[in-house]
């Protein structure tokens, strides 16, 4: 009976012994397992961007002023100038704004610069050819662009560009994306192409013109 008692302790050793120096099985197939949860990360404060900040600074009424793009006639820089003190947004240049060369438009365009820190959007609807508040533009336009290649379109409106911002305006309305029913149509010499393709063309050429020219400054 000893003998018989101390085999089966030392056969039940063995059993513990080799167990523990088995590899692990590993949890079983549904038993819940701990994820770590990484480490959180400080999220940075954001900057207001300075546009907003002076926006939520504005009254209702400013801000629909400063939406406004407005027009007054004559070249009297003192008119201009009280005109748009009252904070409107933007001013629109016509012929009745323009009289004498680039030195005079860029006494108008001053005036209209109140405040430097927060100039406002100053437009001209310089096309050439037909339509053109700068007498000086001697660049093709309209029919004289309708068969001229992309290259030739591009860079006449990156020209045109140059004189745009030579005096003081920083936004031009003289892009014409209309396609003429016929010959006879009212837009068929400002147009820039005679059909939907041809015009879609010579458009996008003449948007790089004027973006190249505005990337150069």
């Amino acid at each position: 009976m000893r003998r018989a008692g101390w085999g089966a302790v030392a056969g039940l050793l063995v059993a513990v012994v080799v167990a523990g120096c088995a590899p692990s099985a590993g949890p079983a197939p549904n038993a819940p397992t701990t994820q770590r949860t990484p480490s959180a990360t400080p999220t940075p404060t954001p900057t207001l961007d300075p546009a907003e900040a002076a926006v939520a600074q504005m009254s209702v009424e400013q801000r629909a002023r400063s939406v406004v793009m407005g027009h007054v006639p004559g070249t009297d820089t003192t008119v201009l100038r009280d005109y748009m003190s009252s904070g409107l947004g933007g001013f629109i240049l016509m012929s009745d704004n323009i009289s004498g060369g680039p030195d005079q438009v860029r006494a108008v365009t001053a005036a209209l610069t109140v405040d430097p820190q927060l100039p406002p959007l100053i437009a001209i609807d310089q096309e050439g050819g037909v339509v053109s508040r700068l007498s000086w533009d001697a660049l093709p336009a309209g029919r004289g662009l309708q068969s001229a290649d992309a290259a030739s379109v591009e860079s006449a409106f990156a020209g045109r560009a140059e004189l745009v911002a030579a005096v003081g305006a920083n936004v031009n309305f003289g892009i014409i994306a209309d396609v003429p029913l016929g010959p006879t149509s009212f837009i068929a010499s400002r147009a820039l192409g005679t059909d939907a393709d041809s015009a879609a063309t010579r458009v996008r050429a003449a948007v790089q013109g004027r973006r190249a020219s505005s990337s150069r400054r």
